[in-house]
């Protein structure tokens, strides 16, 4: 009996001891797995000198041919593992977001242009979760159709603009511009020149390209801890956040004292907003007007593949003639019924992905898969460039074939991101695009533009380079397609002065 009762009381130490050597055991095979393959390494440098500045993410994908889905790249001292299929990206970014739905410490970008205030690039907590609170609160699906009569009424004039003034690149950014400035602070502007936006996007062009380079203190991070006098990058970082700070605060007052309705009205009235300062406030509205040229760059690449693939645009357009017919412009009420259009749409933003390098995410835990270790707080990436031509996923990648999404509905789109760092604008984007790309394709036939009897040629893969990447400037041809296109044209898009304080007080009377 007393045998017994020592053994009975020995089970619960006996327990705790399996439990401890099974984690050491656990955790030591799992430090015993190889970080996934990669190129060659130089020592202190690593690949750096190996990542072109020019469409890095080609390079990735060449690696990811060679090493395989999943590879690591070292920066400096700092290892990035990028993904290179579908598979490895659901099964990580989405199926295991628990694990990878934070961001990495951005030093240079984070830290000091945006001194820790940028939704997109704060690691997942409990400010985060605020963050996303309040830009959830206008841009959900339900909230966002609200804003509809504002993308009506602007997209009738950018056809006005485009069908008077030919070009195409600028009147697209106005659109985006004008929208954006409208719903954050009640401002009617004119465009990306307007002095009102104009510095804004100037600050958001240098931002880009600073994030989009290899910087100094994000692939040596001990060089942070250096005095200003021996980090030039940190001044020069200062003054991004002093100037970011003073612009959208600016703004904020302007909002606010503006008539109409306006999100930073509208967010001073959500009990998330009492949880942030007044300068974190401002950046997380701030953060919206920055957002401009994401959706003309989608643009740009609709025109291009317009032109380049005529037979892929009379497949829509006999959908739209079918279903709208020539005395009218499409509307959203014609959304669900232009399937062909959306498959359009999603094949313009996989075929040129505007984000081809994808945003980082980074790892909570130790972690494996396939057979690799992915440290606690590593950088990991989604390669949009290898994965939106994946061979085992689209047949024929490189070609522009809009069919394949009507054909196999389920195929991913990843344009918007991953899990719960996707796009918080992804439903106003979405929108905004469609009703511009409808109503072009409504209106015009697109051909090559044409200089003194030579056609002028279009590179499709000559992008412009960056965080994001749109088609580099070329000149394209615009013709109605009927003198009866031409009379609803007139008479739709004839106003030339648009009520907008009317319009965003009716979108802001839905919000009460």
């Amino acid at each position: 009996m007393y045998y017994r009762e020592t053994m009975l009381a020995f089970v619960p130490y006996l327990a705790v001891f399996v439990a401890c050597y099974g984690l050491v055991y656990y955790r030591r095979k799992r430090q015993r797995l190889p970080l996934p393959p990669g190129p060659p390494q130089l020592p202190l440098v690593g690949n750096l000198y190996q990542i072109p500045e020019m469409n890095p993410w080609r390079t990735y994908r060449e690696w990811h041919q060679k090493y395989g889905p999943i590879i690591t790249v070292k920066s400096g001292l700092t290892n990035t593992i990028i993904l290179g299929s579908h598979k490895a990206a659901r099964d990580l970014l989405d199926k295991r977001n628990r694990n990878y739905g934070s961001r990495p410490h951005f030093i240079l970008i984070g830290d000091f242009i945006y001194g820790g205030n940028q939704t997109s690039l704060l690691p997942t907590g409990q400010r985060w979760r605020i963050h996303r609170r309040i830009l959830s609160a206008f841009g959900n699906v339900r909230t966002s159709q609200r804003y509809r009569i504002l993308y009506d009424a602007e997209s009738k004039r950018l056809l006005r603009e485009i069908l008077h003034g030919g070009d195409f690149f600028e009147p697209f950014h106005h659109y985006f511009v004008r929208i954006l400035f409208a719903l954050t602070y009640g401002k009617r502007v004119t465009g990306s020149h307007d002095p009102e936006a104009r510095d804004v996007i100037e600050i958001v062009d240098v931002v880009l390209k600073e994030a989009s380079r290899s910087s100094v203190p994000e692939a040596f991070p001990i060089l942070n801890s250096l005095p200003g006098a021996l980090a030039p990058w940190k001044r020069r970082a200062q003054l991004l956040f002093e100037q970011h700070s003073r612009l959208f605060d600016n703004h904020m007052n302007a909002a606010l004292a503006n008539k109409p309705w306006n999100f930073c009205k509208q967010a001073l009235r959500l009990k998330a907003s009492s949880e942030v300062d007044r300068v974190e406030l401002n950046f997380i509205l701030g953060s919206i007007t920055e957002a401009t040229h994401s959706g003309s760059m989608v643009l740009g690449v609709f025109i291009m593949a317009n032109i380049l693939h005529p037979d892929a645009v009379r497949w829509v357009q006999e959908e739209i003639d079918r279903v709208i017919g020539p005395d009218r412009l499409p509307s959203f009420d014609d959304m669900a019924k232009l399937p062909y259009l959306n498959a359009y749409l999603l094949e313009v933003m996989r075929w040129r992905p505007i984000t081809p390098g994808g945003m980082p995410h980074a790892s909570f835990q130790d972690d494996e898969y396939m057979g690799y270790h992915i440290p606690k707080g590593t950088t990991v990436v989604a390669n949009h460039w290898s994965m939106d031509f994946d061979e085992s996923v689209f047949t024929d990648p490189y070609e522009f074939r809009p069919q394949r999404w009507i054909e196999d509905p389920n195929l991913p789109s990843i344009a918007f991101g991953f899990g719960t760092r996707i796009c918080p604008g992804r439903h106003i984007a979405e929108s905004s695009i469609f009703i511009v790309a409808a109503r072009l394709l409504w209106s015009f036939n697109f051909d090559y533009a044409y200089e003194d009897g030579k056609r002028q040629e279009i590179d499709s893969w000559n992008m412009t380079q960056g965080l994001d990447s749109g088609p580099m400037p070329f000149k394209a041809s615009f013709k109605i397609r009927s003198p009866k296109h031409q009379e609803v044209m007139d008479r739709e898009c004839g106003v030339s002065d648009l009520d907008i304080d009317a319009i965003l007080d009716k979108i802001g009377a839905d919000f009460l």
